[in-house]
């Protein structure tokens, strides 16, 4: 299953936080999109948890 599947079938963080396989693919992901807005990594600080960085993420989704 593609990432971008994933996100879309599954952009709630708690959904994704239950399989830490799909949680660390993202947030891998998540630190290599340069298209993530500046205020969002710069909330996230140095060195974001994986918990926040999918959260980030899922607000992203929910908002967008």
């Amino acid at each position: 299953m593609k990432i971008s599947q994933i996100i879309l079938e599954r952009y709630d963080a708690a959904k994704i936080l239950a399989n830490p396989k799909e949680a660390k693919q993202l947030a891998i992901a998540f630190k290599h999109d340069h298209t993530i807005p500046r205020q969002v990594i710069a909330r996230m600080g140095p060195n974001p948890s994986m918990e926040v960085v999918i959260e980030e993420w899922s607000k992203l989704l929910n908002d967008g």
